[in-house]
């Protein structure tokens, strides 16, 4: 089984003003590119051995191959990359793929994602990466479908919105 780890590109709020001195963006941003988010590594790292895992960053340039042998893409963004986030898991439901997103603008704007991907999981990722996103395509133990409860925040425990979302109670 194997998962693919995306992370979209976004324009940089320099580049994308026509008005400012090329010279002037160059000589603050040079040839920066911001680094992938730490996110991905993390639930990589926290996804079990059994899975292969790929990475694509496309933010760096990396091509995206839409026609992938991979059973699960999980994309995590921000608000600077949601639309191109959307491309890129329309792109891959299209093929039949399922599509997980993750990050700061799946967590505030889940509804909305939901157009796009088979499952949206709020808030932090780490805690319910391994009980929600896996579970929810592969089959796993699920805690899900046990009956609700109360739920000690101070616990860290998964509360589960509905059967499309996953969120994380931290306080």
């Amino acid at each position: 089984m194997k998962i693919t780890f995306v992370y979209p590109r976004f324009e940089k709020f320099l580049r994308s003003v026509p008005e400012l001195d090329t010279g002037l963006i160059d000589y603050f941003l040079g040839d920066y590119t911001t680094p992938p988010s730490l996110g991905i590594p993390l639930l990589a790292a926290l996804t079990p051995e059994e899975f292969e895992i790929e990475l694509v960053d496309d933010n760096s340039g990396q091509s995206m191959d839409f026609n992938a042998d991979t059973d699960l893409v999980a994309i995590n963004c921000f608000t600077p990359q949601a639309t191109r986030a959307f491309e890129i898991a329309d792109g891959f439901r299209a093929r039949g793929k399922k599509v997980i997103m993750g990050g700061i603008f799946p967590s505030t704007m889940p509804d909305e994602c939901l157009k796009h991907a088979d499952s949206v999981n709020v808030g932090e990722g780490e805690p319910s990466w391994p009980n929600c996103g896996l579970a929810d395509f592969f089959e796993l133990p699920h805690p899900r479908r046990r009956p609700r409860g109360r739920m000690d925040c101070r616990a860290n425990q998964l509360a589960h919105l509905d059967g499309r979302h996953c969120a994380d109670a931290q306080f």
